[in-house]
């Protein structure tokens, strides 16, 4: 018999027990540790979230967002299970639905965003489209599209 995988619909895990996770509680983070994958269903889209372990043989685990659009894998990085909040998973749910070769910005002031301006770092249209304020920022989440076979 197949295992069901948990899904996480309007911001909280449902189908591994009685009650609901709320995103962001500490049974969620708890909860994290032992999960290895788990369905997302929010207005912004739709995906499955995996955990894996670096390819490079550095760090630890980390999770990554899946969906298959038009025949292809798309993928997206969510970090680790520390930064699985309801804001970065609906961000990562709006990426992967945007048509193939659209690009999202984070909104100004989200979580995103300021970290981004805490660790320096802008991707290249922040940087053409953004004013020198002296702020830092945090790493993009990045889409990358895989071939289908």
């Amino acid at each position: 018999m197949a295992q069901r995988i948990p899904l996480l619909q309007r911001g909280a895990l449902v189908g591994i027990s009685d009650e609901s996770i709320a995103v962001g509680a500490r049974a969620w983070f708890a909860w994290l540790e032992t999960a290895t994958t788990f369905r997302v269903l929010l207005d912004d889209g739709h995906f499955t979230a995996r955990k894996e372990r670096a390819s490079n043989g550095r760090g630890g685990l980390y999770w990554r967002a899946y969906r298959r659009q038009h025949g292809r894998l798309l993928r997206s990085y969510l970090g680790t299970s520390g930064d699985l909040s309801l804001e970065r998973l609906r961000e990562a749910a709006a990426r992967l639905t945007q048509p193939a070769g659209a690009s999202i910005s984070p909104r100004r002031g989200s979580s995103v965003e300021a970290a981004r301006r805490q660790t320096g770092h802008l991707d290249n249209q922040e940087r053409l489209h953004r004013e020198d304020d002296g702020s830092n920022a945090a790493p993009p989440l990045r889409l990358r599209l895989l071939p289908s076979h």
